[in-house]
């Protein structure tokens, strides 16, 4: 906010925008962080060992990195106040 020159409004927007658009991944996150506990042990075990395979890993990693892509914090708005990118 501070570098980009933005105001508290502007930066207060964004952020509503990128909450917004990440809703649905912010439900899948706190719906995992409720089910993984309550798994039984056996279950967790074997869900832990698929996990351990480099692929889902891989995959798992990506789409976590696209929720929250750092690059997205450095796009501006256009000249004239429209959408971000």
């Amino acid at each position: 906010m501070l570098e980009q020159g933005r105001s508290r409004a502007e930066a207060l927007e964004r952020y509503a925008a990128f909450c917004h658009g990440h809703a649905g991944a912010f439900r899948l996150a706190r719906y995992l962080q409720w089910l993984i506990p309550a798994l039984p042990p056996r279950l967790l075990t074997a869900g832990l060992r698929a996990l351990g395979r480099q692929q889902l890993i891989d995959l798992s990693f990506d789409w976590y990195l696209r929720q929250a892509d750092p690059a997205f914090a450095l796009h501006r708005r256009g000249a004239r106040g429209g959408e971000l990118g």
